[in-house]
């Protein structure tokens, strides 16, 4: 099924966010929900009449493609994340970004004229309406731009069930736009710290505004206690939040130090 292209899909889509929508006006979220109900819609977005297995349309080829994409994606993303911090080298981004886009790299060539009759097919079929799944491109440009934050140093924390939602997040696989990971989860903490600055009044030359970030076990320890005491300097708390999810607990403080000697 063509994403958007029918009143059909319009209306399963509508039917299956209505519990989302629901919990959204109560202010709450279901994390397993969401997951099923993307899962429900991708595979609905990838039924193929022509190319499935059994004769079940809802088990496209291009279905399995991308959960194959998806689980390539994030093993890189991954297992970049992870090793960077120990040594974080040119080299190693520069493949890391390669293989990223090796897989829409190969989707481009077999899609590509200079082919032209030598179009490689399997069971009757050009092999590129197999691996060519809708949405290719913008998820390869989520992929890679999530690459180059982790490279930049701006992403701090990256957990695989969050990554796997933002990768696979429905709405933006056909059509876009390519969404930034730090935006995608930025709803597990009230992120617009950036954007409250504008309303405070003009800081004296030696104050500071600062964010302090907390996962885990640091949720729960007595930083502004240690800083006043060993530092002997003034805070003022601005803002702060803390929420507890099933990987754990994230908050953060923002601080006001109005004069630091």
């Amino acid at each position: 099924m063509i994403p958007y292209g029918t009143f059909t899909f319009f209306l399963i889509a509508f039917i299956v966010l209505i519990p989302v929508i629901i919990l959204g006006f109560l202010g709450k979220r279901s994390y397993i929900y969401n997951g099923i109900s993307t899962a429900i819609m991708i595979v609905i977005i990838f039924a193929s009449d022509k190319h499935n297995l059994l004769g079940q349309k809802y088990l496209s080829a291009q279905l399995f493609c991308f959960i194959i994409y998806v689980i390539w994606q994030v093993a890189l993303i991954m297992y970049y994340y992870q090793s960077r911090q120990k040594k974080n080298t040119f080299t190693k981004f520069v493949t890391i970004m390669v293989l990223s886009i090796l897989p829409l790299a190969i989707v481009k060539i077999l899609q590509s004229s200079w082919l032209g009759g030598h179009q490689i097919h399997f069971h009757e079929s050009k092999l590129i309406e197999f691996v060519g799944f809708l949405g290719i491109s913008y998820v390869t440009f989520k992929s890679v731009q999530l690459i180059m934050e982790i490279r930049d140093g701006s992403i701090k924390e990256i957990k695989v069930g969050k990554l796997i939602q933002f990768i696979s997040f429905f709405p933006t696989i056909s059509s876009g736009p390519i969404d930034r990971y730090k935006r995608f989860v930025k709803d597990d903490l009230n992120d617009d710290f950036e954007d409250s600055l504008e309303y405070l009044e003009p800081l004296d030359h030696d104050a500071y505004i600062v964010r302090l970030n907390f996962t885990g076990d640091n949720t729960t320890e007595p930083i502004i206690s240690y800083m006043t005491k060993t530092h002997n300097i003034d805070v003022n708390i601005l803002e702060a939040d803390i929420k507890n999810t099933k990987n754990g607990s994230l908050g953060f403080l923002v601080i006001h130090i109005p004069h630091i000697s």
